[in-house]
């Protein structure tokens, strides 16, 4: 994800969070006189992101347009929708999880492509124990 959507990605929860916690007279108030760069500054510390003073002056019309568009979709009336959770009529098309008699290995066949094996048993590498 690159910084910039990362920033846009925040800005809107930001203004979820906005709208929820503080209310629409918020986001009034910043579509009226739109952002500055010391409020994306703001913003952009909440995401853990560093910005130049060229990309916050670049940012502050771009979030005032988001913030905007989420103004715009506050105001539709969606209380005789259903909530969607996939556009596609998808069904759960997992299989049962039982064990097969059909598909049996002996553990040498199941240990036959492993690139290590010790006393029986995949061997494998221990990661970054630093993360």
């Amino acid at each position: 994800m690159t910084d910039t959507t990362r920033f846009k990605t925040h800005a809107l929860a930001s203004a979820n969070l906005c709208k929820g916690e503080i209310g629409e007279a918020v986001l009034k108030q910043l579509h009226k006189v739109g952002l500055t760069p010391e409020l994306v500054r703001k913003i952009a510390g909440l995401a853990n992101l560093q910005l130049t003073v060229d990309e916050e002056k670049l940012y502050a019309p771009q979030l005032s347009s988001i913030l905007d568009y989420v103004e715009q979709l506050s105001s539709v009336d969606t209380l005789a929708v259903e909530p969607t959770f996939s556009v596609r009529d998808l069904k759960n098309v997992m299989r049962e999880d039982v064990a097969s008699s059909e598909v049996e290995l002996s553990q040498e066949e199941a240990l036959k492509g492993a690139l290590a094996v010790e006393g029986g048993m995949f061997k494998v590498e221990v990661g970054n124990k630093e993360s």
